[in-house]
């Protein structure tokens, strides 16, 4: 071992003689491990933890070169050291009464960070913190890293104030059991009927529709209550009401047409008098028209009745002389005593009768004809 080495190690060893006599709480913190983040980083945290810690003025700090120089003159290596059991090993060796390791992580925006304070004594873990922070890391540095610090300093000073934290927390008591709820108010209920002329108004209850007249309800509770009756073209009818309990409080109103309705039925009643009355010259005029029409008209039905007729006569004459002239041919072959000529009389005969027939026929279409004209012709003297 060179001088140099030995002065390092003696000065060490002296100042945390020294340190232990002079304050019964001496710590020494390890470089967190970081977790998301470069070690470097991780660094600079732990030296500003040993740095507020050193702050609070209640316990002592071992400085980091002088860790360092001591486990590398007792050939610790301190690299790989985060089992517990390793961390208390470096504590003994350092001769301080506390050691305090952690970690500090990045998941995303959030900062994370966990302590754990070693008694050396037993190598029991006596305090543990973790705190998040969703925040830069200049806010983890000034804000969440002195939080910790005085936390720490706080345990170690007065570790009956701060039992929680310890890693198995005491039981809670049971906490009592909350008083059961009161009852729910007994509500009082009674009824509203509203009738109006006309009905169908919509009824609003307090701002809210409850349906149209003719409406009637026996679940309103009892209190004071505003009704409105509203329907398009009618005014508006506003009405107060107070429901009594076990009672039914009737209305009934007979609703008012708006003036905007009234003015409109005014206007479309004026619109359509000018219709009428410009309608009505056309209507004269096309009556004017109609009655100089209707004596040709008059005229023409009656005339070709007569014609009817006197065609229906005509062939009532023509039928009767057909009958007349077989009615003879018949007498003389009557007469005869040679039926030689037989042939003759009979076509003769049949002749006469076919014709009878046909002007009988002619005769009642002609009068038929009368019959239709008569009819037009009466149904001309009403115009």
């Amino acid at each position: 071992m060179n001088k140099t080495a030995a002065f390092t190690l003696f000065t060490g060893l002296l100042t945390v003689t020294l340190l232990a006599e002079s304050n019964k709480y001496t710590i020494a913190v390890t470089d967190l491990v970081g977790q998301g983040i470069d070690q470097s980083t991780a660094a600079i945290l732990s030296d500003r933890l040993r740095t507020e810690l050193f702050k609070t003025g209640s316990i002592t700090v071992l400085e980091r070169g002088v860790m360092q120089d001591i486990l590398k003159e007792q050939g610790f290596q301190q690299t790989a050291c985060s089992a517990d059991s390793c961390i208390v090993q470096v504590g003994q060796l350092l001769g301080v009464s506390h050691m305090i390791s952690g970690t500090i992580g990045k998941l995303e925006k959030l900062y994370t960070l966990d302590i754990r304070m070693f008694e050396v004594s037993s190598g029991k873990i006596v305090y543990s913190e973790s705190v998040d922070c969703e925040c830069p890391i200049e806010k983890v540095i000034t804000g969440s890293i002195p939080v910790v610090a005085k936390k720490i300093a706080r345990h170690i000073t007065n570790p009956s104030q701060d039992t929680a934290q310890i890693a198995a927390p005491a039981e809670q008591p049971a906490e009592p059991a909350a008083p059961p709820p009161p009852p729910p108010p007994v509500k009082h209920f009674g009824g509203l009927s509203v009738a109006s002329v006309p009905s169908g108004a919509q009824v609003i209850i307090n701002g809210s529709a409850a349906g149209e007249t003719p409406f009637a309800t026996e679940k309103l509770e009892a209190g004071p209550y505003h009704l409105r009756l509203d329907m398009p073209s009618y005014k508006f009818v506003d009405d107060s009401v107070v429901i009594a309990e076990g009672k039914v409080e009737k209305r009934e109103f007979t609703l008012e047409h708006t003036v905007t309705w009234r003015d409109s039925v005014a206007a479309a009643r004026r619109d359509s008098l000018r219709r009428i009355a410009s309608v009505k010259p056309v209507v004269k005029a096309e009556k004017e028209k109609q009655r100089k029409k209707s004596p040709a008209v008059k005229i023409t039905f009656g005339a070709l009745s007569l014609v009817s007729v006197a065609a229906g006569v005509y062939m009532d004459f023509l039928v009767q002389e057909q009958v007349k002239k077989a009615n003879g041919l018949k007498s003389d072959y009557a007469k005869l005593a040679d039926n030689t000529q037989y042939p003759y009389y009979s076509s003769q005969i049949k002749q006469n009768t076919d014709n009878a027939n046909a002007f009988q026929l002619a005769e009642y279409i002609c009068y038929g004809l009368a019959g239709a004209l008569g009819i037009g012709f009466v149904v001309s003297l009403s115009f």
